[in-house]
């Protein structure tokens, strides 16, 4: 369900488009509504939300100063303008600001129900291209730490939360492609970088599980690839997979290629447990991999770890405009597209620190903040920052700071 805000200055009409339009058919939840633009502006700095619904013509501050605020600080949120005038400066001026729509009164409830729908319709579509461009390298970590045993958890749930588009109850094995004449056909005829060889090569063994399961190359070492298969009927469609890819490796690149089965269990847990006793998988050398791995999932790495660090900043963005919410950590790791159990560790390894700590250190800066402007009540400030209680808020922060909030603001601040 996605988010909308309706903002209108005549609370006959606000309370119209609130409560005699069906939202949720589609595909809309309206989470405020406000008679203001600048306590509309306020809260859209605070709160991610998809869309915005709001009249052009407010007192003090307009629709379109709205929509101008939105753009110039790229808040990602859609734009809808009401106007009681169909004056060409108005709309040219809304289309500029990136408002995708300029409703003239009075809307129809048809014309209201096609721009929401198809509003719907493209943030489904934005919503599921920001999972997908996620996916791959979170897919790499995901079968990598499971092969290394450093899986701590194996559930549905998780695979669900990753897009894996697999069971964790279906049959499942590990394939050891090898590829004749592989550094021959590097050095003499591939003519472009060999990172682009391994997407090719991934590409293959992606497109060839189409029709009986799913795949993955989980990783490359040398002349070997090792790839992940899972279906429901795996024995009956193993050797037509490997063979089709072996087919595809000889018709694109004139590659000689041979496979065999290194593990293969009745499901992914097994296949896990698996990984760890099995001497089918001795020729590679997996204290090179995991270093390899570690090092590709390094935040100094910026070629490797685009992906993982737009996961973080998206995170980040998320807990800074809801902090002073009362947000936890399933909130953040839903709005990833990653379980809690993932996302936590996740986190941890790409931040060097807990999402509870985050979180918490945010807040007391935030707070620090409202302490030096003086102004404010210290049950105020812990409201601002996320805590109901000033008890509890001023235990949080003489843990981080060694100080009271009072205390902070009469020796540190004030210089007492």
């Amino acid at each position: 369900m996605h988010t909308l805000v309706i903002a209108d200055d005549e609370i006959n009409q606000l309370e119209g488009l609130r409560d005699m339009v069906d939202w949720e058919s589609m595909g809309f939840a309206v989470s405020a509504v406000f008679t203001d633009g600048a306590e509309l502006i306020n809260y859209l700095a605070n709160n991610l939300t998809d869309a915005v619904l709001t009249d052009i013509q407010m007192n003090c501050i307009s629709g379109l100063d709205v929509a101008e605020h939105l753009h110039k600080n790229r808040l990602d949120t859609s734009v809808i303008l009401i106007s009681g005038y169909k004056e060409f400066e108005y709309a040219k001026k809304a289309m500029e600001l990136g408002v995708i729509k300029y409703l003239v009164k009075p809307v129809s409830m048809d014309e209201l129900n096609d721009t929401f729908v198809t509003l719907g319709r493209e943030l489904d579509i934005k919503k599921a291209q920001s999972a997908e461009e996620a996916s791959p390298l979170l897919w790499t970590q995901f079968f990598c730490e499971m092969i290394f045993g450093e899986l701590n958890a194996l559930d549905n749930e998780l695979i669900k939360n990753m897009r894996l588009p697999i069971l964790i109850e279906n049959p499942a094995a590990l394939l050891v492609f090898e590829i004749d004449g592989y550094q021959e056909f590097l050095q003499g005829r591939w003519h472009y970088e060999q990172d682009r060889f391994y997407v090719a090569l991934q590409n293959i063994v992606n497109r060839q599980s189409t029709n009986v399961g799913f795949s993955y190359l989980v990783f490359r070492q040398e002349h070997r690839l090792m790839v992940f298969l899972s279906a429901e009927d795996l024995p009956a469609v193993i050797n037509d997979y490997a063979e089709g890819v072996m087919s595809q490796f000889m018709d694109i690149f004139l590659l000689k290629t041979s496979y065999k089965v290194a593990i293969v269990a009745d499901n992914l847990p097994s296949l896990a447990r698996l990984c760890q006793t099995s001497k089918a998988l001795d020729h590679f050398d997996f204290t090179t991999e995991q270093q390899k791995f570690r090092q590709s999932s390094s935040m100094e790495k910026a070629d490797a770890i685009h992906l993982h660090s737009e996961i973080i900043s998206k995170a980040r963005l998320f807990i800074d405009a809801n902090y002073m919410n009362n947000i936890s950590l399933n909130d953040v790791a839903d709005h990833v597209f990653l379980s809690p159990v993932y996302f936590s560790r996740f986190f941890k390894q790409q931040t060097g620190e807990n999402f509870i700590d985050y979180l918490t250190n945010l807040r007391v800066t935030k707070a620090i903040d409202f302490l030096a402007q003086g102004r404010r009540k210290i049950y105020e400030i812990g409201k601002l920052v996320g805590y109901s209680s000033t008890k509890y808020f001023t235990r949080v922060f003489k843990s981080v700071t060694g100080y009271s909030p009072k205390d902070y603001q009469r020796k540190v601040i004030a210089g007492g």
